[in-house]
């Protein structure tokens, strides 16, 4: 079950950026979305897949991810504000229960990214 404070920041207030790392040939690689994009399910994080394409190819070779989600409105460690650091594994699907989520919500969305959350640090 993912931390009550992380849900907290993903569903709270007003909305704020989720940065997602993958590992790729030329060394790290950065996108951004929307914290109201995802959508949690368990452990996993589904997010909608527009462009990504460069996160698409590194996740067949290394499917680890690293993300950075925060929501200034959430109380945090000693001020309000609040932010975690997840570490994961992901793949995309295009087809399957994910993606029918997914599609169902964001009709331009090609992909479900989908982020199999296996440890938090809250870092706010």
């Amino acid at each position: 079950m993912l931390d009550p404070k992380l849900i907290e920041i993903l569903t709270t207030g007003a909305d704020g950026a989720l940065t997602i790392v993958t590992n790729g040939p030329a060394g790290p690689h950065v996108v951004n979305t929307w914290n109201s994009y995802v959508i949690i399910d368990g452990n996993d994080l589904l997010i909608p897949v527009g462009g990504m394409v460069h996160t698409e190819e590194n996740l067949k070779k290394d499917n680890t991810v690293l993300l950075s989600v925060s929501n200034r409105d959430v109380m945090g460690l000693r001020y309000k504000g609040a932010g975690f650091s997840l570490y994961g594994t992901a793949r995309i699907e295009t087809e399957g229960t994910a993606y029918d989520q997914i599609s169902e919500r964001f009709g331009w969305a090609r992909g479900a990214l989908v982020i199999t959350v296996e440890r938090t640090v809250q870092t706010l």
